[in-house]
């Protein structure tokens, strides 16, 4: 699967998150409740997309 994140088109899987694909793509999206060690719940709302 492909989606496109300012005009850049990224592949990914399916039910993998945005912000995982954009930081292996070295895209900086500014989170702070989104950490390896808890379960993401979107509580900041920092990161939310279109």
């Amino acid at each position: 699967m492909k989606i496109t994140v300012d005009g850049k088109h990224l592949a990914c899987e399916e039910g993998e998150y945005v912000l995982d694909v954009c930081r292996r793509n070295k895209i900086d999206v500014p989170a702070l409740c989104h950490h390896d060690s808890v379960e993401p719940w979107g509580g900041c709302r920092l990161c939310m997309v279109e």
